[in-house]
């Protein structure tokens, strides 16, 4: 089997980026975990090196759903998109979104010579993306810099 270089797969990965990008990750960016998890890509135009802009799901929807109940403040109903039990495949569980908590994360060459990511040919719905954009774009917690890489400026 032929070993493609993890710098020329870097390269390769952020030419195919596009908005709504899905890919698995783990290790310990954008935070430590020792198993996968999908995240989505939300920068407008994520074909630079410059950190991306990720959303991710959680299955412990509940768990979630009480830290808004505690903290009314935080806008649950504009910050959560839950998405049902298959609606994808890539997601088995009922999974919220929190539009109020993005991470950022800059892929380099390391985190595909230990194998911790795997980019996806799987997508979101266009509606499902423009939903979860629509989320962080009104949430008060996301800081206007963060928002303009969301979205167009017009």
């Amino acid at each position: 089997m032929i070993q493609i270089p993890s710098d020329i797969q870097v390269n390769s990965f952020y030419r195919s980026l596009r908005q709504g990008f899905l890919f698995r990750m783990k290790g310990d960016e954008p935070f430590l975990s020792d198993k996968y998890h999908i995240f989505i890509v939300l920068n407008y135009n994520p074909h630079t090196h410059e950190a991306l802009i990720l959303a991710n799901g959680t299955s412990q929807v509940q768990k979630r759903l009480r830290y808004y109940h505690s903290n009314p403040q935080r806008r649950a109903d504009q910050a959560t998109i839950i998405f049902e039990a298959g609606k994808y495949p890539f997601f088995p569980k009922k999974t919220l979104i929190d539009c109020n908590s993005v991470t950022t994360c800059c892929i380099n060459s390391t985190h595909f010579a230990n194998g911790n990511l795997q980019p996806m040919s799987e997508r979101l719905s266009d509606e499902d993306l423009q939903r979860i954009i629509e989320g962080v774009m009104n949430s008060r917690t996301i800081p206007p810099y963060i928002k303009n890489k969301i979205q167009p400026q017009e």
